[in-house]
C-alpha cells in the first residue's frame, strides 16, 4: 500500500518537470520563423474570413481546422490550446509506452530530454503543430485499447481523434492506410502472446 503514494508522488514531480519544459520551450520558441509566412500569408487570411466573412482565400489550402481554430481563440489562446494538447498527449504516451521504465532515473531524463524537440515543433504557429499532437494521441489510445483485447471506448476516441486531425493536415491519411495494415497485425501477435500465457 506504501507504494501507491510514492509511485503518485513520482508522476506529479515527472508532470510538473514536463509542465516546466513546455512552458520554456514555447516561451523561447514564440519568435520562430519556421512557417512564419504560411501563417500570415494563408492561415491568418483565411481566419479572418472564417470569423468576419469577406474575399476568401484558395479554400482548399490551408485545411480549414487550424484556421477556425485561430478565429476563435485568436493567437495566444491557439498557443495555450497547443501547449495544452502536447502536454496532455505526452503525458498519456509516457502512460501507455514509457511508464514501465519510469523507475531507471536515466530512461526517465532521457524521456523529459526528449521532450524538448516536441514541445519545439508543438509551440510552432502551424496546423502540424497540433496535429501531430492528435496524431499521436491517437495512436496512444489506440495501443492502449488494443491491449484491451476487445473493441472500446479508447479504440473508438482514436479514431475519432485521427478523423479531426485529418482537418488539421491532410497527408496523415497515408498514416491511416499503414495502420489498417499494421493493426490487424499487431492484432494477431497480441492475441497470440496472450493465448500462449494462458
Amino acid at each position: 500500500m506504501k507504494t501507491q503514494p510514492v509511485q503518485a508522488l513520482k508522476d506529479h514531480w515527472f508532470i510538473v518537470a514536463l509542465v516546466l519544459i513546455g512552458t520554456v520551450v514555447f516561451f523561447m520558441n514564440r519568435g520562430h520563423a519556421i512557417e512564419r509566412g504560411i501563417f500570415e500569408q494563408y492561415i491568418v487570411p483565411y481566419a479572418s474570413f472564417l470569423s468576419n466573412g469577406g474575399q476568401p482565400g484558395i479554400l482548399s489550402y490551408p485545411m480549414w481546422g487550424y484556421p477556425l481554430l485561430l478565429s476563435i481563440f485568436g493567437q495566444f489562446g491557439l498557443l495555450v490550446v497547443q501547449w495544452v494538447a502536447s502536454v496532455y498527449t505526452y503525458v498519456i504516451l509516457d502512460r501507455v509506452v514509457f511508464e514501465k521504465y519510469r523507475s531507471n532515473r536515466l530512461a526517465a531524463c532521457i524521456v523529459l530530454i526528449g521532450s524538448i524537440p516536441w514541445f519545439a515543433h508543438a509551440s510552432v504557429k502551424s496546423p502540424s503543430g497540433l496535429a501531430v499532437s492528435l496524431v499521436w494521441f491517437a495512436i496512444a489510445l489506440l495501443i492502449h485499447g488494443m491491449r484491451q483485447q476487445s473493441v472500446n471506448r479508447n479504440i473508438v476516441v482514436s479514431g475519432v481523434l485521427f478523423g479531426i486531425a485529418l482537418n488539421f493536415r491532410s497527408e496523415f491519411l497515408a498514416l491511416l492506410g499503414l495502420l489498417a495494415v499494421v493493426v490487424p497485425l499487431s492484432s494477431s501477435v497480441i492475441i497470440f502472446s496472450y493465448s500462449a500465457l494462458l
